[in-house]
């Protein structure tokens, strides 16, 4: 650097240092991560619209592990219609409210469905609406429908 420009090339460096492989890494990583768990569930998604509930249903349980919402709703429809595997309604709740922490419209819905109508959970109405609300609110259809009908 010439001698003029030193103090101005040190203060910027300070201020905006430059990223490095090491630092950058566990970024890099947790981008592949993700969107390896889409690419999953994406391939259980398809296997689903195949009809291959049982071959579906390992895509969903790995990316539902790594928290992906889509596949935590899509895995719980399977247990709640008995899809590939048997009816369990605890589990279909479980991964319901897994995904509808992260403000899956559908997996909302579906806790409301579940609610209104005693699906591994008590009976209670005022329970669906709420969800019913909430799913509507993202834009679910069907939740808007639910509330317009009551």
């Amino acid at each position: 650097y010439d001698s003029d420009e030193a103090p101005a090339v040190k203060k910027f460096e300070k201020e905006a240092p430059l990223a490095t492989p090491a630092t950058d890494a566990p970024a890099a990583a947790e981008k592949e991560e993700e969107e390896s768990d889409k690419e999953i569930c994406a391939k259980g998604v398809e296997l689903y619209r195949e009809g291959k509930y049982e071959e579906a249903i390992e895509y969903f349980k790995q990316a539902a592990v790594k928290c992906n919402g889509k596949a935590q709703c899509f895995l719980a429809t399977c247990y709640l219609k008995g899809q590939g595997t048997e009816k369990d309604y605890a589990k279909a709740i479980q991964y319901f409210q897994m995904s509808a922490r992260k403000d899956n419209k559908q997996a909302l819905y579906s806790l409301g469905l579940c609610y209104e109508k005693g699906l591994g959970v008590e009976k209670d109405l005022t329970y669906a609406r709420s969800y019913y609300e909430k799913a509507a609110a993202l834009g679910h259809s069907g939740a808007q429908g639910k509330l317009e009908s009551k």
